[in-house]
């Protein structure tokens, strides 16, 4: 079975090392969105207006298999 990757860009790099061994790139998709919305969850009350953020999914080949990118923007005020 492959192994997957889960490397998080967020102003430093936290590249996974280790990487999960996971049934396909679909599975490796799925765990790559629980992973961020654990992320997004666990610092939520610390995200910044302003601040991005991604994660990225890579096989063992080092290919991308998918890109989450998390940007907080609020919108324009009124004039």
């Amino acid at each position: 079975m492959p192994r997957y990757f889960f490397n998080v860009f967020d102003g430093r790099s936290s590249p996974d090392d280790v990487g999960s061994v996971l049934g396909g790139p679909d599975d490796a998709r799925r765990e790559g969105i629980r992973l961020a919305g654990a992320i997004i969850d666990e610092h939520a009350p610390v995200i910044a207006l302003g601040s991005s953020w991604h994660l990225e999914v890579r096989d063992e080949g080092g290919a991308l298999v998918t890109r989450l990118d998390l940007i907080v923007d609020a919108p324009a005020k009124a004039a």
